[in-house]
Order: structure tokens, then C-alpha cells, then sequence
């Protein structure tokens, strides 16, 4: 039976209708493109190819060819420029301020997530905190989102494995209304309401994908899609450079085994995840958090029109799968 449910920790709700995956093409079946090439000549990302690019912002090193292992680059076609003023022109507008940066993962043009080496991902996970840390301290800076992309149907436009950064002086609706629910829970209970939503899936463990010393990865309450699957750190952190090295190297080992799981369930299906955080650390009602967003379901106009998520899938049930395909 189909039920409406509330993320505890943000306000937001979903339509969950385990019916709908009985239809027809209720879930989207695209795969990945086959037999990718290592190397790529045309591809702006893969070694030896710099002078397609619009320039070098960091790098991990390497002691062997390629000299890098990590690289991050500015966005060709940015979204946002750091030389646009920070000062609103009036209430309902202001100028496109800050920085869209392209944090590339691997010299490998064919390496997904979980084709990489538990150190090479807690490389990229530092190079991201570290562009995090670096665009948030910028002044007029309220919003940093991190975000990947995989497949075309998820918003890539590149194969070559890579996450994109992107900083601007307003706070993001999403995160605005996140913030306002866990500021009034937090003024009502004097508690996290994440520290709080966290403890009670870890009592039930009915949607509980993997626990560690520092993480949890579990399918959420209110899942707004099949197979969505949410990382929170156990100890109560509101921004992601709070993070220390050894959650960040848990962290590079549960987030490809997820990518396993859902590839052992799913297939290689298109997908996302975002960094859900703070810019500031020292708040205690805000608790950041990662969420892969598998791409299966093609949203259409009671969507568009209610802002509500529609799940053909049972949470409950999704997660005994993840945790099976993890045996």
C-alpha cells in the first residue's frame, strides 16, 4: 500500500507507491557505455591532453607517470564567475559570484568509483574536502555543493570519471529549508535532529546497509527513489571539513562498496551523489551528509507539479537487497 512519507531530518516528503513498479517501464533500464577505452584522445581529462583544458588549480602527485593522481581544473563552462561582484543588485537578484571547479579522480578514463583502490578514493575524498574547505572561506560565500555525475542520464557530459564544485553567495533553496527544519527542531529538543534519526535506524536496522566505526549507509525513511542510499557520519559534524582522516577513510571504503552493491542489484545504472553540508562548522543543529541518487525512475508532471517524489520502491525491501549483495 502506497504512503506518503517525511525525511525526519529535512522537512521534505516522498510519495512512497511500491504499485507503480508493477507498470510498465517503471523503472528506467539505460546502462553505461561498454567497453570504455583506459585512455581517451579526445577526452580533456585524460593525461597528456592539458592543453584542452582551461587550466590546472591543484593536483594530488604521482610518483610515476601520469605526475598526478588527482587533478582539479575550472569548470570550462562555468556556471558561476569569481570575478562577478558579491553585492546584490536589489532583493530578487544579484550578479552569478563564485567558483565552479572540476575535481578529476583518476588518470584512468574508464574507472568508476568502485574500480578504484580504497587509497585512491580517500585521495579523492581529501581533494574534495580540501576544495570545500579552500571555496567556503571566500568571502560572500553561503553555499558549496559537491556533486557527481555518472551516465548521461544523470547530467554527465564527460565519461571520464570526475565530481564537480560549485560555490555561490546565496544559500541553495534545498539546503535553506533543511536548515530552517533542523534550526526549529533543534530550538524545540536542544538535540540534532540527524544525531537523533541516526540513533533510531540504528535501534530498528530495518533499512541499514552497512555500519562502521564512523559512517552509516542506510536507504532512508523517505527515500525519493528506488535504491537511494545515504552516508552520515556518527559523530556529530554540521560541515564536511570537520570530517578526519580516518571518516574519510572509511568513508573510501564504504562509498565503492555501495557502488558495488547497487551495481550487483541494479546493473550500471546512471547516477548521482551530492554533499549535503553546512559551510559553517560550529553548529549544533546541522549534520552534513552524502546521498547516492540512483537514476531509475524519469520524474513527470505530478512531480513538477506537487514537488513530491514518487518511490515504486519499498525502502524496507531495497535495503535487504543492498545488504544481501554485500555478502
Amino acid at each position: 500500500m502506497s504512503e506518503f512519507r517525511q525525511d525526519v531530518t529535512t522537512g521534505a516528503w516522498s510519495l512512497i507507491a511500491p504499485e507503480r513498479s508493477r507498470r510498465a517501464r517503471a523503472w528506467s533500464t539505460d546502462r553505461q557505455e561498454a567497453n570504455v577505452p583506459s585512455f581517451d584522445p579526445s577526452c580533456p581529462f585524460c593525461p597528456g591532453n592539458e592543453h584542452l583544458l582551461p587550466g590546472v588549480v591543484s593536483a594530488v602527485p604521482a610518483d610515476a607517470g601520469p605526475d598526478w593522481r588527482v587533478r582539479v581544473v575550472p569548470n570550462k563552462y562555468p556556471a558561476v564567475q569569481p570575478d562577478a561582484t558579491s553585492t546584490p543588485t536589489d532583493v530578487a537578484r544579484f550578479n552569478g559570484y563564485g567558483a565552479h571547479r572540476v575535481i578529476i579522480e583518476t588518470p584512468l578514463h574508464n574507472a568508476d568509483l568502485d574500480a578504484l583502490t580504497d587509497t585512491q578514493v580517500a585521495l579523492v575524498l581529501e581533494t574534495y574536502q580540501a576544495q570545500f574547505a579552500e571555496l567556503a572561506r571566500q568571502p560572500g560565500i553561503k553555499s558549496v555543493i559537491l556533486f557527481r555525475n555518472r551516465g548521461v542520464r544523470a547530467g554527465a557530459t564527460l565519461q571520464h570519471p570526475h565530481s564537480q564544485i560549485i560555490s555561490f553567495g546565496m544559500l541553495a533553496p534545498q539546503l535553506a529549508t533543511a536548515d530552517a527544519w533542523a534550526r526549529e527542531h533543534y530550538s524545540e529538543r536542544q538535540a540534532c535532529v540527524s544525531c537523533r534519526y541516526f540513533e533510531a535506524e540504528l535501534r530498528a536496522r530495518v533499512r541499514l546497509i552497512e555500519e562502521g566505526k564512523h559512517f552509516i549507509a542506510l536507504v532512508p525513511f523517505a527515500a525519493a527513489g528506488p535504491f537511494e542510499i545515504h552516508f552520515l557520519p556518527l559523530r556529530h559534524e554540521a560541515c564536511f571539513i570537520q570530517a578526519q582522516a580516518s571518516e574519510l577513510s572509511e568513508l573510501a571504503r564504504l562509498l565503492p562498496r555501495a557502488v558495488r552493491r547497487l551495481k550487483a542489484v541494479i546493473g550500471d545504472a546512471p547516477y548521482n551523489f551530492v554533499i549535503d553540508s553546512a559551510t559553517e562548522p560550529r553548529l549544533p543543529y546541522r549534520h552534513w551528509r552524502l546521498r547516492l541518487l540512483p537514476h531509475l525512475v524519469i520524474p513527470g508532471g505530478f512531480e513538477s507539479g506537487t514537488g513530491l517524489s514518487i518511490n515504486p520502491s519499498q525502502p524496507e525491501e531495497d535495503a535487504e537487497l543492498l545488504r544481501a549483495a554485500g555478502r
